[in-house]
């Protein structure tokens, strides 16, 4: 299969050229496993001479089939409480790149292991259908109200609201989806989402409210904060005050509060005449800020921070003063990459807030590199105990966002860390959290969920591992059929 672009077409399509940009076209053929050409890194601005994108290789590089598998092989016992399906959203091009390429501009790929009862029943990987993709795939376009936003990709979470499954990347609409990984199309929730749906919405499990700092590029206001209803109707929505588009990849939501992260990694047209389609980067310029935002009345209180970047938190809870978060933090973003995140140091961080004071106190948890830290959902509202990530060897840049050599669990009470490692050329991806209905009570009391790939055999499996015994190793393993490339979020969704 081949295919023809246009990235003028394509721009258009995602509202950027009304600035006026002139483009040039490019073309490509369907994706492969072998290594890109791509260009990416801190060239563009400097003079040097652009390098092959690493994340077009190894195990960033994307599959180019659509495979559906049943009666997975399965190594030890799936735990028979395990009955739903895993979803695991990231990257994976359409079209090979040919010009500069960003890990978090690939087209949408869900990777969707079902489990039942004991069985791994099927593996199914399919790409969201976007207007690219149903382009380079010759298919009808998609369903739905057109994007308002400058992005319309589907490539970094997914999350359920009410009874509907959405495909979700922030700054672009979201899009409705099946367990078994078919596109229905885009949604706006009656047109109310006019900022698109973050990839990081957060849900309240005593309200049962979703709330999400959706952001956009092109326009004041820059971002806005939304809560959307069980049902998914908006029922506020509050502009917030920013000066400058920013990448908002995250919120944190405690009973009380929303955290904004205003942070300096900002959109540059200048970067989309240069072919590239993510286009943000580091400004030291911009002014680092906290933005704590009252639930109760909508009012948000600023807090001036030292440079720094955050892509993801962990558990948070509210104080008599403020709140607590812990939340993995990195000195500055796209600064020599604008391709992707694994060139910066990163290190697991609690921030105390004091909205009184106006201040933040920040304490280093652990200085090793990692990301995708998760807690136990059911930790809402008070602090947790635990706190699970992927992580890596001390100077190991490479792995230090995805996909990671160990899978570590923290222990914030003995101030223990446990690590299991998948082995020697073995990576895992973000690990899940999913609770034991049998063990109640129990913080940690449940399994995390993973992919892991083999560098050797260029394989990868999806393990179930215990959370209480970590170090243990898989309580299950599932051989599945083809490569899963590194991406970005999974989640478990069970069967109702």
């Amino acid at each position: 299969m081949t295919a023809v672009c246009s990235r003028r077409t394509l721009l258009a399509g995602a509202g950027l050229l009304a600035a006026g940009v002139a483009l040039d076209a490019c073309s490509g053929s369907a994706a492969t496993t072998g290594t890109g050409e791509a260009t990416s890194g801190a060239a563009l601005g400097t003079g040097r001479a652009p390098t092959p994108s690493r994340y077009l290789s190894g195990n960033y590089a994307p599959v180019d089939r659509e495979v559906t598998a049943t009666d997975l092989v399965v190594r030890g016992r799936l735990p028979a409480a395990l009955s739903g399906h895993f979803v695991r959203n990231g990257p994976n091009p359409v079209v090979r790149p040919t010009g500069p390429y960003s890990w978090f501009g690939g087209d949408g790929m869900l990777h969707i292991v079902e489990l039942d009862g004991g069985r791994a029943r099927s593996y199914r990987n399919r790409w969201v259908r976007t207007p690219r993709v149903t382009r380079a795939l010759g298919e009808p376009a998609p369903a739905g109200p057109p994007s308002p936003t400058a992005v319309d990709l589907s490539n970094t979470s997914t999350a359920r609201l009410g009874s509907t499954l959405l495909s979700l990347t922030e700054g672009a609409l979201p899009y409705e989806v099946t367990t078994d990984g078919v596109t229905v199309g885009r949604t706006d929730l009656g047109g109310a989402l006019t900022h698109g749906l973050s990839a990081h919405a957060k849900h309240d499990p005593v309200t049962g409210e979703v709330h999400q700092i959706g952001y956009g590029v092109t326009a004041a206001p820059y971002a806005v904060w939304q809560v959307i209803d069980a049902s998914g109707r908006v029922t506020r929505t509050v502009p917030l005050d920013l000066p400058a588009p920013v990448m908002i990849h995250t919120a944190t939501l405690t009973p009380r509060h929303v955290l904004v992260y205003d942070l300096p990694v900002v959109f540059d047209l200048r970067l989309v005449a240069r072919g590239w389609s993510v286009p943000f980067r580091w400004d030291p310029s911009h002014r680092a800020r906290l933005g704590v935002l009252a639930r109760a009345t909508g009012d948000v209180t600023w807090i001036d921070l030292p440079p720094v970047y955050v892509f993801h938190d962990a558990g948070a809870h509210d104080t008599d003063s403020g709140l607590v978060v812990d939340l993995v933090t990195y000195p500055r973003m796209f600064a020599t990459d604008l391709g992707g995140p694994v060139t910066e140091p990163n290190r697991l961080e609690r921030w105390t807030v004091d909205t009184t004071a106006g201040t933040v106190s920040r304490t280093v948890l652990d200085d090793r590199p990692q990301e995708f830290p998760r807690v136990a959902p059911g930790t809402f509202g008070r602090a947790n105990r635990f706190t699970y990530a992927v992580g890596a060897d001390r100077g190991d840049l490479a792995t230090a966002f995805a996909p990671g050599n160990a899978v570590v669990r923290h222990d914030h009470l003995s101030g223990a860390t446990t690590r299991w490692s998948p082995g020697t050329g073995r990576s895992s991806a973000e690990a899940v959290f999913v609770a034991d209905p049998d063990r109640p009570g129990i913080e940690d009391g449940g399994w995390l969920l993973a992919f892991v790939h083999d560098a050797v055999s260029d394989r990868s499996e999806f393990v179930v591992l215990d959370a209480e015994d970590l170090a243990a190793g898989p309580v299950a393993t599932v051989a599945l059929p083809q490569r899963v490339p590194a991406g970005f979020h999974g989640n478990w969704f069970a069967t109702v």
